[in-house]
Parts: C-alpha cells; sequence; structure tokens
C-alpha cells in the first residue's frame, strides 16, 4: 500500500527520492489523515464564483507558466524545486497538470500536492457555457496563446479571433487602456453567453489533454489513482 504523505519542510529531498516511503508533517498537524486528504488536490477556480474544497492552511502555492488565466514565466519543473529548497512551509503546485503522471512528478518536485484547474472545466459540475467546454475538448497541444505580456498581466487562454487581435495590437504599442477596452466583459461573455469568438477562454497548456466532460469525482479519482499507479510503477523500474 502507497502511502503517499506530505514531506517534512526540511526533507523535501528523501520525499523526492522515494515517495512510496516519504513521511512527514502534514499541513494541517493532522497525525492520522487519509490518503486522500494528503493528496491535496486543490480546485481554485475563483473567476467562476468556486471556492477551495478542501481545507487549505499555511504554505506557499505556485501557479506558473502553463497554467491557465494568470500566470508567470517560469515553468512547474523549474521553479517548483526551487521553492521547495527556499521555503520552510508546504509547497501547492500548480499548472500543466491534468493526470497522474503530472501529479506524481510534482511529488518527486518535492511538492506536497497539486491544485488544478483547467482539467476542472472540462467537468459536469463546473457552471461555465457548454461552447466554452465543447472549446477546451477542440483544443491542441499548441491553441493557448498569452496575452497581456506588455502590460505586466499576462493571461493564458485558448486562441480565437479576440486573443489573436489582442496580441497583434499589443505588438502594435497599443496602450493599456485600449487594450482593457478591447477586452472588457470578455471573460462574462465566455463564462456565461458562450462566446468563443470574442470571448477569453481562459485555459492551461493540458487543454489538449482533454477529450471528454465528465464527473468531478471521476477526474479526481483518476487524477489520484494515476498518480499511485505511475509511482509504483516508477519504484519497481527504478
Amino acid at each position: 500500500m502507497l502511502d503517499i504523505r506530505c514531506p517534512a519542510p526540511s526533507g523535501a529531498a528523501a520525499g523526492a527520492e522515494d515517495l512510496s516511503t516519504a513521511r512527514g508533517p502534514v499541513p494541517n498537524g493532522g497525525s492520522n489523515v487519509s490518503e486522500e486528504q494528503n493528496s491535496r488536490l486543490y480546485n481554485e477556480n475563483n473567476d467562476y464564483g468556486e471556492r477551495d474544497y478542501a481545507p487549505r492552511k499555511s504554505g506557499k502555492k505556485k501557479k506558473r507558466k502553463e497554467s491557465g488565466g494568470h500566470v508567470g514565466e517560469m515553468t512547474t519543473m523549474a521553479l517548483v524545486p526551487q521553492v521547495v529548497d527556499a521555503v520552510s512551509v508546504p509547497v501547492i503546485a500548480a499548472g500543466g497538470i491534468a493526470d497522474g503522471r503530472q501529479l506524481a512528478a510534482a511529488l518527486a518536485l518535492g511538492a506536497c500536492g497539486v491544485q488544478v484547474g483547467t482539467c476542472l472545466l472540462a467537468s459536469e459540475e463546473c457552471p461555465i457555457h457548454e461552447n466554452y467546454k465543447a472549446a477546451l475538448l477542440k483544443a491542441r497541444d499548441s491553441d493557448t496563446i498569452v496575452t497581456g505580456r506588455t502590460g505586466g498581466a499576462p493571461v493564458r487562454v485558448l486562441k480565437n479571433r479576440m486573443s489573436r487581435e489582442y496580441v497583434r495590437q499589443e505588438k502594435a504599442g497599443a496602450d493599456k487602456m485600449e487594450l482593457e477596452k478591447y477586452t472588457l466583459g470578455s471573460l462574462r461573455r465566455a463564462v456565461f453567453e458562450g462566446d468563443t469568438v470574442t470571448g477569453s477562454l481562459m485555459a492551461g497548456q493540458v487543454a489538449g489533454m482533454l477529450h471528454e466532460v465528465r464527473p468531478v469525482a471521476d477526474i479526481l479519482n483518476d487524477l489520484w489513482e494515476g498518480g499511485r499507479q505511475r509511482i509504483a510503477a516508477l519504484n519497481t523500474e527504478c
């Protein structure tokens, strides 16, 4: 039986060496919590009115370049281990995580759990418009684009007429007010009206991994079980 627990802050390296036996204090200080609780699968989708469904205590949550919505410039692979080495609190990895292989990778980097977002947009329970979900399912690996870099607020969205025009205006030197006016109401149009042409369809690079709309319980179960299976396979292979 695999027992994946949050590594102690000072023992992140040990956790990365053998994830099947890594042990240490969990963020809430519990001593007898279940494996499911320790998986720390978070969803923070505040743009659509949803809140975290799991308790979150003090810690660092890093959302990076691969994510949907507001992003940074560093990748998850490069950033997470640097953060783990730099802080003494639990680290939650985010960005580019949609299945068990990526969960296992995040744990190997020293994170004690992950936050997922894009993969939950394609859930039956997510209240976004069906057109938005359909656009996600059609997306390929290269169908996202980052807008807002020149203004210091980069946002990753699906490519459509709005996002391509926004980037064109950015490169042409449009000022921040012009760009804000151009995108005013675009997220609302995407989420509530299903406008996939001029709406802001926020999504991460894992959109290309989504192929069907499923119950959120199935998505999270596959994420958890897939991570366990990948870690078990690595323990055998390595």
